[in-house]
């Protein structure tokens, strides 16, 4: 299970149909894999290999969609960061993942400018930035593919154990730890996710909310596996997502809570506009039942909600007829995994009792 090889297929088979729309423009599925093969080639070039890590410091854009597959091309293992992260805190993570190349903006080159001298790691000519070609101390993106040429790269020889990358979580009850997925564990997401949130290769996914965010993964990578269209913006905004919803007749998506609240405060947030929509989903945080309950009066049988940690991954998905049916649920647990609730020495209790949740593999 290889996820690297996934926009080759695509490109293959499905070379003319739209891939992505960003800030208005659209690319097939050819044009992403030569973006991406020129990105895979360019890491090869500075010496990236099977196993290292390349951090990603970057807001959504087309640079961080082809560098996450440019990096599974070449067996490498991302390290997505966010933008939002500043000084130590940054330097600790860049140095807690062993990131031996780091790639970035010009609006976040200066907050690595203030640590460089502790990032031993990170050559200069692997660090890049994106947006700012002639920024001292850094290799200009645009510049570094563009040399590097659009061949597909040699086979990686990644198995489906090896890893592909890490995710940190939000360190809200301590430091922030690195939470590794592997190349199975990424592919098992569309073969788990495509029936509840029914998608498949006629899809239009819409991602707005940040790629480094775990959660995003749970449509990111469907998108990939079928061969699907996806529209992303650059950072979330109710209006223009709503807008796209109708423009672009999507058809899923994914959002936190706060997202969809906002949507939902839009004085144009009707039926009649969000017709075309299949799936979409909430994940980060409880919905609160009342937002479930105006949600299913306004465009009943669309919304879905899913229960999960990185660490982990999903547990429970709350699929669209039981959000209708039982909208104070987070739903029934996924293919192959049993939830219990256990006391403090283990032991399972009955329906309705408090301690902790523990999630496991069915084993028969």
């Amino acid at each position: 299970m290889d996820i690297g090889t996934l926009p080759t297929r695509n490109a293959r088979h499905y070379p003319d149909r739209e891939a992505l729309w960003f800030e208005g423009t659209r690319y097939t599925w050819r044009e992403l894999n030569t973006r991406i093969n020129r990105a895979a080639n360019a890491l090869l070039s500075a010496g990236v290999a099977k196993g290292d890590k390349v951090a990603l410091l970057l807001p959504n854009g087309l640079e961080l969609v082809e560098l996450y597959w440019a990096i599974a091309k070449v067996g490498a293992v991302a390290v997505p960061l966010s933008p939002l992260l500043r000084g130590a805190g940054l330097a600790s993570l860049l140095r807690d993942s062993d990131a031996m190349a780091l790639v970035t903006c010009r609006d976040l080159a200066s907050e690595v400018e203030r640590i460089r001298a502790g990032l031993t790691a990170i050559t200069p000519d692997r660090l890049v930035v994106t947006d700012d070609p002639s920024r001292a101390g850094f290799v200009d993106y645009a510049a570094w593919v563009s040399a590097a040429g659009d061949a597909e790269p040699p086979p990686s020889g990644v198995v489906g154990s090896d890893p592909y990358n890490i995710m940190y979580s939000s360190g809200t009850t301590g430091e922030p730890k690195g939470i590794v997925h592997s190349h199975e564990i990424r592919a098992h997401y569309p073969l788990v996710f495509d029936g509840p949130f029914r998608i498949d290769g006629s899809a239009v996914v819409l991602q707005s909310g940040s790629l480094v965010f775990n959660g995003s993964m749970l449509m990111f990578l469907p998108w990939m596996y079928n061969a699907a269209r996806m529209v992303l913006f650059r950072k979330f905004d109710p209006a223009a997502c709503l807008e796209a919803i109708v423009a672009e007749r999507i058809t899923h998506g994914m959002m936190v809570p706060s997202q969809l609240v906002a949507m939902m405060a839009l004085p144009d947030f009707t039926a009649e506009r969000l017709e075309s929509l299949v799936t979409l989903l909430a994940v980060g945080a409880p919905l609160l039942l009342e937002h479930k309950e105006r949600l299913n009066r306004i465009r009943p049988g669309v919304w879905s909600e899913l229960y999960g940690l990185t660490e982990g991954g999903a547990a429970t998905v709350l699929e669209r007829d039981d959000f209708l049916r039982k909208p104070a649920s987070v739903g029934t647990p996924l293919p192959f995994c049993r939830i219990k609730i256990v006391d403090e020495e283990g032991r399972e209790l009955p329906a309705r009792g408090i301690g902790e949740i523990f999630r496991e593999l069915w084993a028969g």
